[in-house]
């Protein structure tokens, strides 16, 4: 056997292969005997027809049969003679068996490619330096006096830190309820206009009892939808207060902060550790663009085509009936890329 290997992509090779004339012609004549057992025809004993007879008659189909078979054993080791190893089975794409000639036959293999990666030499360090100010430590230290904050109940007109809970009912431009648009026992924290800076304005200055009517925005000026109102009936008031910065304060942080400076410290170290595990990440991020840039990943078809199966199976649990050509147009160059 003599195999030729020529490169057509960098994930695809075509196989050329040889066989002497005379190993096919035995081969050929044990499937005509194999054959012949099996084949029946009147006046015959069953596998005692005449081979000539067989031979006019079952001929060409016993050949082409026998070709097939040939070609899948030969493939196999003209594969482990190259120490080819295929992601998917292989395509055969010519088989000639004429007489007086070698039997021939050639394959389109995929692999996966060979990376040849270049560039590393000249990469600039991707690793954002890290540093911590003063504010972000304070940032930090507020944020945990947010989570440790108390809510007391308040006759005070509502105000900054205020957690107002009311009962919502949409209306409409008259007043009049609408149904299905009521809500019970919302909690609005003034100051964080979670509901838009409209309720946070209008809630301001009132007491547990007051009634406000707000008008939220539909959307551009340009939009035709009309403005949405909602009555809300401000049930009770409480204001979060929030605990001082001292030593008790920095033990409930961590036990082992006995003073401030320890808790900012602790903090800080906090900061960083976290700033840093977001640069590598981004670091990771630009290394793969970069590589991916300066390098030339061939794709095999076989992996791309599984994988916008998989990616096409899962829509369509999730949406229904999908067009597979503009599905597989429209994520065809993420899926290149997630798989470079």
């Amino acid at each position: 056997m003599e195999v030729k290997t020529s490169k057509i992509s960098g994930s695809q090779i075509e196989i050329a292969v040889e066989i002497p004339r005379k190993i096919w012609d035995d081969y050929l004549e044990d499937y005509y005997q194999k054959s012949r057992r099996n084949i029946k025809i009147d006046g015959f004993r069953p596998g005692k027809v005449p081979m000539g007879l067989v031979r006019k008659i079952y001929g060409p189909g016993i050949a082409m049969a026998a070709a097939d078979d040939f070609v899948k054993e030969n493939y196999t080791k003209a594969l482990d003679n190259e120490n080819i190893d295929p992601i998917v089975p292989g395509s055969i794409t010519e088989v000639d068996y004429t007489e007086d000639r070698p039997f021939t036959f050639k394959a389109v293999v995929e692999v996966m490619p060979q990376l040849e990666i270049t560039g590393l030499d000249q990469m600039r360090t991707f690793l954002d330096e890290v540093e911590i100010q003063d504010d972000d430590v304070e940032t930090g230290i507020n944020s945990l006096r947010e989570e440790q904050a108390i809510a007391v109940p308040t006759e005070d007109p509502i105000g900054e830190r205020c957690l107002v809970t009311a009962d919502a009912q949409g209306v409409n431009r008259t007043g009049v309820p609408l149904i299905s648009h009521n809500m019970k026992d919302i909690t609005v924290e003034i100051g964080r206009n979670v509901f838009g800076p409209e309720l946070d304005l209008q809630l301001t200055g009132k007491k547990a009892g007051d009634q406000v009517l707000v008008s939220f925005k539909a959307g551009s000026q340009e939009s035709e939808l009309q403005d949405v109102y909602y009555r809300f009936d401000i049930k009770d008031v409480k204001r979060k207060e929030l605990p001082e910065i001292d030593e008790d304060f920095a033990k409930t942080v961590n036990p082992e902060f006995d003073s401030i400076e320890k808790l900012r410290l602790g903090i800080k170290d906090f900061l960083h550790r976290q700033a840093n595990s977001r640069a590598k990440v981004q670091m990771v991020n630009r290394l793969v663009e970069y590589l991916l840039e300066n390098n030339r990943i061939d794709v095999p078809p076989s992996m791309l085509k599984n994988y916008l199966e998989k990616l096409l199976e899962n829509a369509k649990k999730e949406n229904g009936s999908i067009d597979t050509e503009d599905f597989n147009k429209k994520y065809e160059p993420s899926a290149v890329r997630n798989l470079k």
